[in-house]
């Protein structure tokens, strides 16, 4: 039973591990549109992937809000005004 449990806990930290890569992967590309002037600074580093996800989705919730005048964006973006009202709670 302490095998299975020994792997269990190593495949999931080699998830957690590669998860966090992917996260850190969209950052790049989130900063990069930043300097590009496509959208806002993304602040801080998270300390998790969910608050890096988080703060990744706020960066581009607000940047599609503040285009008012493209109806479009909004509507592709699937916004409405509960998406950007503040972080959901646990």
């Amino acid at each position: 039973m302490n095998e299975n449990l020994a792997a269990d806990y190593a495949k999931l930290v080699n998830e957690y591990c590669e998860l966090a890569d992917r996260v850190r992967m969209i950052r790049r590309a989130v900063q990069k549109a930043f300097q590009a002037g496509v959208l806002s600074s993304i602040g801080p580093i998270g300390i998790t992937p969910l608050q890096e996800c988080e703060a990744i989705a706020r960066v581009i919730y607000e940047t599609t809000a503040n285009r008012k005048g493209d109806a479009r964006v909004r509507h592709t973006a699937g916004l409405c005004p509960d998406d950007l009202s503040g972080r959901r709670t646990r």
